[in-house]
């Protein structure tokens, strides 16, 4: 039986909630090694960078390149030191 729209939806959101979870572990850890900056909030970063990757999805079926996703990549990252 496929599944009704909002059913999918449902299952993207717990996903990204997943993803979300493990990239504000991994990016506590960086804190703690000192990857990153003592004041990042690992919750508000990990979120940020969620966002950012949806947009980014969005932004390259609407024709950006992989040179300019790479960019927005970079300066996200460049954000977090």
């Amino acid at each position: 039986m496929p599944l009704r729209p909002y059913e999918s939806l449902g299952v993207a959101l717990i996903d990204q909630a997943r993803i979300q979870q493990r990239a504000a572990t991994t990016i506590a850890q960086g804190i703690a090694e000192g990857t990153f900056a003592e004041s990042l909030d690992p919750d508000v970063a990990a979120r940020s960078l969620v966002n950012l990757i949806s947009g980014l999805q969005v932004s390259g079926k609407l024709g950006m390149t992989r040179t300019e996703g790479m960019a927005n990549v970079e300066l996200a990252l460049n954000a977090l030191r």
